[in-house]
């Protein structure tokens, strides 16, 4: 089984030519395990191998600074629940399969409708100075 900082490691490099890549963002008393800027644009991810509801409480935070955020997790099987709160929530969905490494989009995320610009705008700075 990985582990989650092998399952963040390995998906970065999906995401290198097209993004600056930050890890481990802290964002108020959180971090965000992956923050991916490109111009203006500002995606969070968040990764989990369990715990779904932890992470949708965390993701939840996260769209107050991120124009788009997701859920990323090992490809396996997801209940239709699961499904029904990453689209009600209005984020995007990950799949990383280890042994063909690979990372699906599932889901594509909507525009994060909780996002306050004063602290988006902050958090790329505090990224920018790094």
């Amino acid at each position: 089984m990985i582990s989650e900082y092998e399952l963040v490691q390995s998906v970065k490099p999906f995401f290198k030519k097209d993004y600056e890549i930050f890890e481990e963002v802290r964002m108020f008393t959180r971090s965000i395990d992956i923050v991916l800027t490109k111009g203006d644009s500002l995606i969070s991810i968040e990764f989990k191998l369990s715990n779904w509801k932890k992470a949708f409480e965390q993701i939840a935070d996260y769209q107050i600074v991120s124009d788009y955020s997701y859920l990323c997790i090992p490809d396996k099987k997801i209940r239709v629940s699961t499904i029904d709160k990453i689209n009600e929530l209005g984020i995007g969905l990950f799949t990383y399969n280890y042994k063909t490494n690979t990372l699906i989009e599932v889901i594509e995320p909507k525009p994060s409708r909780y996002k306050i610009e004063c602290y988006k705008n902050y958090m790329m700075k505090k990224l920018r100075k790094d």
